[in-house]
């Protein structure tokens, strides 16, 4: 599924606030003409991962590079 330009615009509006995280997740509906939040998760206990494979190996090169970081 490919965002639509709501989602790209939500995403814009709450980026800035989760730096730092590998995973964050934004629920809404729209709701008289307006995206209305439903959910922000920021941990999920199942990411999924059996559906897009590819997302693990950027998962782990997320937490790798975040280790590196803290260690420097």
């Amino acid at each position: 599924m490919e965002p639509d330009a709501t989602a790209h615009e939500i995403e814009e509006l709450v980026r800035p606030h989760l730096t730092g995280l590998a995973y964050a997740r934004v629920d809404y509906v729209i709701h008289e003409g307006s995206p209305l939040l439903m959910e922000l998760e920021a941990t999920e206990p199942d990411l999924f991962l059996a559906l897009a494979p590819e997302a693990a190996a950027a998962l782990i090169d997320h937490v790798r590079e975040r280790v590196v970081m803290a260690e420097r």
